[in-house]
């Protein structure tokens, strides 16, 4: 079968475009057909404010090795697989240690270069990790890496467990990370501005609140150690970066994992008066991935079954980015490539 990209246009829509299949396998190679594509936050940010010639999205994805270089041995025709958002270059230090995310020769999916919204991906082996399932449920892992990642950076830079934790933002990212601190029986509290996303989290067993009601609760201001911002300035909107020294406590730590772009305008009094320390997560390492995929693999039915609310073809593309923009009425929006 030939291969294919769905590339985002100028004119904001997406088009199918055939590729030239006729490429050399390297021995350290593998190729892997994406069959399911999670749409990330990070999407939607490039998504809205494009303004290139063309843009490849998707990187929380799983699918299929169809393809393996002989010297690949510890994977397999068959094998699900997914990979990090970064493809390493496998010969830096970084990538020696796990750590593509950091990687300098790293090419990135969702990108202008490359996405998995495509017939086919060809990497070093290296990058692909193993599932122990391939149920559509696995598409969450990548993302579900990313909240492991975040609270791992919380414990390497916390004295100890927090006791109180506020999560900005009930995306897909911030409902994991909330999740996963309910799970280490964390006092955590995850906020947002929209009704339905406040919804969706408690009936996933969430403590979650509307942002104005802990705005106006002054026993909630400077009641926290930890905070994760996992909102953007997407849309205009402000972000979670502005409340960051109302609800901190003195020494508290912030995990910044959303997207901001534009200049913040930032107070550093404040900041310096609380003793605040901010730290700033940049994708997620292979050893990270592959912690979540030890532990998570295979048990993702129920929790996905909250979390992902509607699922199109790759023929819908253009109906899925619109669906996945109307947050107020998605939650994960899934593509299952044909």
């Amino acid at each position: 079968m030939k291969n294919y990209e769905y590339v985002f246009t100028r004119n904001k829509k997406f088009e199918r475009q055939e590729l030239n299949s006729k490429s050399v396998l390297a021995l350290d190679e593998v190729i892997v057909e994406p069959a399911y594509v999670g749409i990330c936050g990070s999407d939607l940010y490039h998504y809205t404010t494009f303004n290139g010639e063309q843009l490849r999205l998707g990187h929380e994805w799983i699918g299929v090795i169809t393809g393996k270089g002989a010297s690949v041995s510890n994977l397999n025709i068959g094998d699900w697989v997914t990979t990090s958002a970064a493809i390493g270059c496998g010969e830096c230090d970084y990538c020696l240690n796990q750590k593509v995310n950091l990687c300098n020769q790293a090419v990135y999916l969702g990108s202008d270069q490359l996405g998995s919204l495509r017939g086919s991906l060809k990497f070093k082996s290296f990058n692909a990790l193993k599932l122990k399932s391939h149920d559509k449920s696995e598409v969450l892992i990548e993302v579900l890496a990313v909240a492991v990642e975040a609270i791992r950076l919380m414990k390497e830079n916390n004295n100890g467990l927090p006791e109180k934790a506020l999560i900005l933002g009930c995306g897909t990212v911030g409902l994991l990370i909330a999740h996963l601190l309910k799970e280490e029986n964390i006092n955590t509290t995850i906020v947002d501005i929209k009704k339905s996303r406040i919804e969706r989290a408690r009936n996933i067993g969430l403590n979650a609140k509307p942002l104005n009601q802990i705005l106006i609760d002054e026993k909630e201001h400077h009641s926290f150690d930890i905070l994760f911002d996992a909102t953007s300035d997407r849309d205009g909107n402000a972000g979670g970066w502005n409340y960051l020294h109302l609800f901190g406590q003195k020494n508290f730590l912030a995990i910044m994992i959303g997207k901001y772009t534009k200049k913040v305008e930032v107070t550093p009094d404040l900041f310096s008066r609380l003793a605040a320390r901010l730290i700033f997560m940049r994708g997620v390492p292979l050893d990270t991935l592959k912690m979540t995929i030890d532990k998570w693999s295979g048990k993702l039915n129920e929790l996905s079954g909250k979390i992902i609310s509607h699922t199109y073809s790759s023929e819908k593309l253009d109906d899925a980015f619109i669906t996945a923009l109307d947050t107020s009425l998605s939650g994960k929006v899934v593509i299952e490539m044909e």
